[in-house]
């Protein structure tokens, strides 16, 4: 069988590894480069800036901090509904059940796991990290981890362009648990929820992570 190229990228990157990344019938591929960017690209041939589908979108982008060399993916268990919960519909049931993440070791020797959200837990746990980030409670000498996270580039090369969307930093998020009662209480109303709410979107996305 013949194999057809569909659309690329038409930007420059020096890729180390690549891998899918799969939430029901949405698929993406994951591309990481060699200053430690993680990009997640698109198919998307209806996007007028996709030139009628040859390029792929780059839709959202991550710092690493060190280069991926390896893209492991996974299928993503179905987390457990909690006590009187709402049955979710046959099509959220289909889109849990095809979901797959990536697990992904550095050449630091780091690993980590890049895994799908739906989009209402995505705004909740990117208003309550930016709550987080402007506390500035939990970062290394006062430095701004959304700062860092922003995708690096060697002196004298191109910068790409922003990607629309953004990746959420596991590392500021679960911060959050190690902070005192009041201080959770005081960041989750702020971010427009209740303390036990944040926790629980917090042990969904552990749960349905896991794969040991």
């Amino acid at each position: 069988k013949p194999l057809t190229q569909l659309a690329k990228d038409f930007e420059h990157m020096d890729v180390l590894a690549t891998e899918f990344l799969v939430d029901g019938s949405a698929l993406s591929m994951l591309a990481a480069d060699t200053t430690g960017n993680v990009f997640s690209l698109s198919y998307d041939p209806k996007s007028t800036e996709s030139w009628k589908g040859q390029k792929l979108l780059t839709k959202a982008s991550f710092h690493v901090g060190s280069p991926v060399n390896r893209l492991v993916r996974y299928k993503l268990s179905a987390p457990a509904l909690p006590p009187n919960a709402p049955e979710p519909s046959a099509a959220e049931r289909k889109r849990i059940a095809n979901r797959h993440a990536a697990f992904h070791g550095t050449l630091d020797g780091s690993l980590g796991v890049i895994a799908p959200t739906d989009a209402e837990t995505h705004a909740k746990l990117r208003e309550l990290q930016l709550r987080l980030t402007s506390a500035g409670l939990n970062s290394a000498a006062g430095l701004n981890s959304r700062s860092f996270r922003h995708v690096k580039t060697f002196e004298g090369r191109e910068t790409r362009a922003p990607a629309p969307h953004e990746m959420l930093d596991g590392d500021v998020l679960t911060s959050f648990e190690r902070m005192p009662w009041r201080t959770q209480q005081t960041l989750a109303a702020a971010a427009g929820m209740r303390r036990d709410e944040a926790l629980e979107l917090f042990r969904k996305i552990s749960e349905g992570a896991a794969f040991v």
